[in-house]
């Protein structure tokens, strides 16, 4: 007498499936239990259907290939054009790794313009460059470009910042200096600058 056994198709959670092949997942994830799971998988889980692996969408329940031959790249694509407006890109981003919460300081994004300006000798008219203006849309919108009286202000306020350091640092010294100076015209402007070097002599 011959016995029929039907195959159910369902999806069974790997959390819940007894099959033998279960065990030989496991160890397979133990043996690689030091690798990093990729944080796609907080919005798949994973299943198996008819013996084979399959990534099941926490959101829309679809399946995909989820064997670690497959990668997570397929996960993410499906994320991304599925559910855009949740802007997922910030979430697991294309390597794979969340990224830190970026907060944009104003202040602090003009200062470090005033010193790139001082110290790679830029035109304080950078900022009506237009493809220099494009260049830093691009990578932060809310980025306005201040226009040269302003660049100019803020390099001032880094000097004026810079020599009252400097002041405090020669008025706490315990030893004695040595100033040398030197002579030099700017290739971008034809500006003439002369520089005034400080050197400590003591011990070390």
């Amino acid at each position: 007498m011959s016995t029929s056994r039907s195959e159910s198709s369902q999806p069974t959670s790997l959390h819940s499936s007894g099959h033998s092949e279960d065990n030989e997942e496991v160890t397979n994830q133990s043996r690689s239990s030091k690798r990093k799971q990729s944080i796609v998988w907080e919005h798949f889980t994973k299943v198996r259907v008819n013996d084979s692996l399959h990534a099941k969408c926490n959101y829309c329940e679809k399946l995909l290939s989820g064997g670690s031959t497959y990668g997570t790249a397929h996960l993410k694509k499906h994320l991304k054009n599925a559910y855009p407006k949740f802007k997922l890109e910030h979430i697991i981003g294309l390597s794979g790794s969340p990224r830190n919460e970026f907060k944009f300081d104003l202040v602090k994004s003009r200062k470090d313009l005033a010193i790139a300006c001082i110290m790679h000798k830029y035109p304080f008219n950078i900022g009506e460059h237009e493809y220099f203006e494009i260049f830093l849309s691009g990578l932060n919108p809310d980025f306005k470009l201040p226009c040269r009286n302003t660049i100019r202000s803020d390099v001032i306020e880094v000097y004026e910042e810079e020599k009252v350091k400097s002041y405090k640092l020669l008025d706490e010294l315990r030893c004695k200096v040595s100033l040398t100076t030197d002579i030099w015209t700017s290739k971008q402007s034809h500006v003439a600058y002369c520089c005034l070097t400080v050197h400590f002599v003591d011990d070390s």
